[in-house]
C-alpha cells in the first residue's frame, strides 16, 4: 500500500488587486509508493483534503519541523561542543609545553647550581693551585655542558691597554686541560668594546662563537 500523503509546506497566497478579499492557504502534497519513493507532488488548496486527513498531516508538518528545529539544534551544539574541545586541546598542549619548557630551564638552574657549588667547594678546600683550577673548572664544564672552559687574566699591554690572556681551559676531550708555558697572546679589550662595557658593569657577556 501507497503511504498517505503528507503536507511538506504551508504557502499562503496574498490579496490581488483584481481580489483584494482572496486569501487562501494552499498546501504542497507529497505522495510516496511502496518503497518510499516519491510519486507526485500536488498544490492544492487546503480544502481538498478532508478535516480529518488535513488534520493528519498539519500534525505530521508540525511533527516534521520540530524534527528538523530539533536536528538542526543539535548540530549547532555538536559544532560548538567540537569548537570548545578543540580550544581546550590546544590550551592543554600549550600548558603542557609551558610546564615542560619550565622544568627543563629548572633543572638547567639546579645544575648550574651545583657545578658553581662544587667548583667554590672546590677552591676553597684544595691546597695545591694546579689541582684545585682543574677541579673547578671540571665542574664548571659539567654544569655548562660545553665543549670547553677557559680561564682569562686582564692586564695592562704597553701598546693596547687594557686586555686579557688566557692563563687556564680545560676542556671536553681527551686532553682534559693544559697550561701553557709560552706568553699567551693578548687580547686587547679595543676589538671587543661590548664585552668591556658589559664586564665593566658586572655582566656576564654571552653570544656565539665561531667554530
Amino acid at each position: 500500500a501507497t503511504r498517505e500523503p503528507h503536507i511538506a509546506e504551508f504557502r499562503r497566497v496574498t490579496p490581488s488587486s483584481q481580489n483584494p478579499a482572496e486569501v487562501r492557504l494552499y498546501i504542497l502534497v507529497m505522495e510516496y509508493g511502496t518503497r518510499g519513493s516519491l510519486l507526485r507532488v500536488q498544490r492544492l488548496p487546503a480544502e481538498a483534503l478532508t478535516p480529518e486527513q488535513l488534520r493528519q498531516n498539519v500534525e505530521r508538518f508540525r511533527a516534521e519541523q520540530d524534527l528538523r528545529k530539533a536536528h538542526d539544534e543539535l548540530e549547532t551544539r555538536v559544532e560548538q561542543r567540537t569548537a570548545q574541545l578543540a580550544r581546550m586541546n590546544v590550551a592543554y598542549r600549550d600548558e603542557i609545553h609551558e610546564r615542560r619548557q619550565a622544568q627543563e630551564a629548572l633543572a638547567v638552574r639546579l645544575r648550574y647550581e651545583e657545578g658553581l657549588a662544587a667548583c667554590s667547594k672546590t677552591l676553597l678546600t684544595e691546597s695545591d693551585t694546579g689541582i684545585g683550577l682543574s677541579e673547578a673548572l671540571r665542574h664548571l664544564l659539567v654544569a655548562s655542558e660545553a665543549s670547553g672552559v677557559y680561564l682569562f687574566e686582564n692586564f695592562e699591554d704597553p701598546d693596547h691597554g687594557l686586555s686579557m690572556r688566557p692563563v687556564y681551559e680545560i676542556s671536553a676531550s681527551p686532553e682534559s686541560h693544559k697550561s701553557s708555558t709560552e706568553p699567551p697572546a693578548a687580547i686587547p679589550y679595543g676589538r671587543f668594546p661590548r664585552w668591556r662595557a658589559e664586564l665593566s658593569a658586572g655582566k656576564p657577556v654571552g653570544g656565539v662563537l665561531a667554530s
